[in-house]
């Protein structure tokens, strides 16, 4: 028994030395104060997390749009004046009266890309990113912007040629904050991600890439992320770049052409047919140029690489055709147009 106070007072002593030296912890202060009280070690995790900061909000271009449909610029401001006469001259550069409204959004789209290049100071901790890199200002003006910048300024030409469209202002994959477009082409809705067809970093006379030009909710989704209650659905093809842009060839000795012709009109991408010519690879598969194994060619690939034996080591650098498949149909994509 003795044996036992003993080790009762030393122990005693032992806690009081350490609470003196340390200090208590939150849960040890509590049940200071509340004994009854039950503390779990869970606890802290408990706690509500910090709010994140709310997105600022997008500019406004609807009073810019509206101007130019009235021909009626006087409630302006200085920076909106400015940026609507720099619109015009971008329309009367990119459309013409013949276009169809796919068209028209096609060459805003394809200006943009050329003509604008992401902040990339706003990724920088120590360099300052432009004051107007979210609004239509930094992209027509500076030649930079971010997400906010690239999808505004979308928006705003959209509206002054006529064409219905809105803006989402959401999150990419990775939970940053990311803004796109979403389009309707008789009465179909798609989206339309210009940010993330101008690639980082740019460089001059870089061809144009369509992979998020008017695609489905489905490629979206893989890295996007967005309420789909509050947005219109996008499941429709017809509009899509490897469809609606398709080249039905009479034959594949018109390639060569095909190809040089997108390189001309600055775009990195296009799909063909060829008039008569069953696509038996499987989609994704690569088709050109030739796998690891060089003996294990497809009878189609031996026919393109005939065909494109008259290019150039430039023209075929970065080139790569490839099957892809539409809603059950195939058809030949081609991507790295001098890239």
């Amino acid at each position: 028994m003795k044996k036992m106070l003993s080790a009762l007072i030393i122990s005693i002593l032992f806690l009081s030395a350490c609470t003196e030296n340390e200090p208590a912890s939150e849960s040890s202060r509590i049940q200071t104060t509340a004994p009854k009280v039950t503390i779990t070690a869970s606890t802290e995790s408990k706690l509500p997390p910090e709010p994140e900061p709310e997105p600022e909000e997008l500019y406004d271009t609807a009073p810019i749009s509206q101007a130019y449909l009235s021909a009626d610029p006087a409630g302006l401001n200085e920076m909106q004046s400015a940026i609507l006469e720099k619109a015009k001259e971008v329309i009367a550069e990119a459309i013409t009266d013949d276009m169809s409204d796919y068209d028209k959004e096609l060459a805003i789209h394809d200006w943009l890309v050329r003509n604008v290049t992401y902040d990339e100071e706003n990724l920088n901790a120590i360099s300052a990113p432009s004051e107007h890199n979210r609004d239509p200002y930094g992209a027509l003006f500076e030649g930079r912007c971010i997400c906010a910048g690239y999808a505004t300024t979308f928006q705003m030409f959209m509206d002054m040629l006529g064409i219905s469209c809105q803006t989402i202002h959401s999150t990419a994959h990775d939970g940053e904050e990311h803004a796109w477009n979403m389009v309707c082409l008789d009465d179909k809705w798609y989206h339309v991600d210009v940010t993330w067809d101008d690639p980082v970093p740019d460089k001059t006379n870089r061809p144009v890439r369509h992979t998020y030009f008017n695609v489905t909710d489905k490629l979206m989704l893989e890295e996007h992320n967005w309420n789909t209650v509050d947005v219109p659905t996008a499941n429709s093809y017809e509009y899509s770049y490897t469809v609606h842009s398709c080249r039905e060839l009479e034959s594949l000795e018109e390639l060569p052409d095909y190809i040089k012709e997108l390189s001309q009109n600055m775009r990195r991408d296009g799909s063909f047919k060829v008039k008569g010519l069953s696509i038996e690879d499987e989609p994704k598969k690569a088709v050109f140029p030739s796998s690891f194994n060089k003996n294990d060619k497809s009878e189609l690939m031996n026919m393109l690489t005939d065909a494109l034996s008259g290019l150039s080591h430039e023209e075929l650098e970065f080139l790569k055709i490839t099957v892809t498949e539409v809603e059950g149909e195939k058809y030949l994509l081609i991507y790295g147009v001098n890239a």
